[in-house]
Parts: structure tokens; C-alpha cells; sequence
């Protein structure tokens, strides 16, 4: 995660943070937290086609982390397999149970699915891991 990305999102500058995570990718096009993070801006500004697009990059990494896991969880959310996208979910969690990041993304999108109390409990998990989290706190 990138501080100045979260920064950017968390006030609605999604161009901006698009352009940010651009940069990054320049510098090292296999960083896979900045193709789910620049993909998460990209949906936020109701381009799904393009957020679909940076996940599938993540994805033709062959990276089984579990970065790697929530990028093809993502992408599998937002082309609207959602049961799948949750099976996918609960690989990266099981890879980084820490990762606070992935943890929010995957609450949020159960949040999305009307799945309350899974979402809240992935929520907690993610309070747990780090207090500081910014994330948990948007959900």
C-alpha cells in the first residue's frame, strides 16, 4: 500500500491516485499491491473495464501471494462472480491473515453482497491486525 495513494482515494482524488500507482508500475511493473490499488481507483470512477483490465495485468504475473490472490478476487468480483471471487478471497487471507489491506477490500465486498456479518467479521479482523488501519475504518 502506498500511503500517498490511500491518501489520494480516501478524498476522492482517484485520477490523481491513478496516476500515482502509474508511476509506480513504471518503476516496477510487477508490484501487485499498485495494479489492485490503482484498479480499486479505477472502479471508483465507475470504470470497471479499465479496473478489470489492471487486475488482469496483476494476474499475468503467475503470482500466487496473497496480494496476488486478491487481485484475481477482485477481478472476479467486479465481473460479478461473486462466490468465486470470496473462495479467492479466502486463499489470500489464509496466505497473509495480516494483510489489512486485502482483509478490508475482501469486507467491502461482502458489504457490497449484503453479507453483513461475514463483513463485519473480516472488518474486526482487520481492526485487530492493525489498529491504525485507515481501511476498516471506511467500511
Amino acid at each position: 500500500m502506498s500511503k500517498e495513494g490511500f491518501r489520494l482515494f480516501s478524498i476522492g482524488k482517484h485520477k490523481e491516485a491513478i496516476e500515482h500507482y502509474k508511476q509506480i508500475l513504471d518503476n516496477d511493473p510487477n508490484c501487485l499491491w499498485a495494479y489492485r490499488d490503482k484498479a480499486l481507483n479505477h472502479k471508483m470512477l465507475n470504470d470497471k473495464p479499465t479496473a478489470v483490465g489492471c487486475l488482469t495485468q496483476a494476474e499475468a504475473r503467475n503470482d500466487n501471494s496473497a496480494v496476488g490472490y486478491a487481485c484475481r478476487a477482485l477481478k472476479l468480483f467486479f465481473r460479478g462472480k461473486k462466490e468465486e471471487a470470496f473462495k479467492i478471497f479466502n486463499k489470500a487471507i489464509a496466505e497473509d491473515p495480516k494483510d489489512v489491506m486485502n482483509l478490508s477490500i475482501y469486507a467491502y465486498c461482502l458489504l457490497l453482497s449484503s453479507k453483513y456479518d461475514e463483513a463485519i467479521e473480516i472488518s474486526d479482523q482487520a481492526s485487530k491486525t492493525d489498529r491504525s488501519a485507515a481501511w476498516p475504518l471506511i467500511i
